[in-house]
């Protein structure tokens, strides 16, 4: 894989959480493992596992409890306030 697919995936990645987003869906659980590839000569990337997902209400927040959070992958400030929204999708 070089620098270019890699760029690749990023984009699409951040294409298919824009959409979400639009659709005021939060995914919860983004990691390379609910990545799919399409084929390895496009590199077509393809959000998956929507287990932990939730559509946002009004107040584009969605409140969690413990056993929801995806420990390893969540943002700190999730554990203060147990509320999710669109700019804890990512945290490296």
């Amino acid at each position: 894989m070089n620098d270019i697919q890699v760029i690749q995936i990023i984009i699409q990645t951040t294409e298919g959480l824009k959409y979400l987003h639009s659709k005021d869906i939060i995914h919860r659980d983004l990691a390379c493992r609910n990545l799919l590839v399409l084929t390895e000569e496009s590199w077509t990337i393809k959000i998956a596992d929507f287990g932990l997902s939730r559509i946002l209400s009004e107040s584009n927040y969605y409140k969690i409890t413990t056993s929801e959070i995806p420990i390893r992958w969540a943002a700190p400030e999730v554990f203060s306030s147990f509320l999710f929204n669109i700019y804890q999708t990512f945290y490296i």
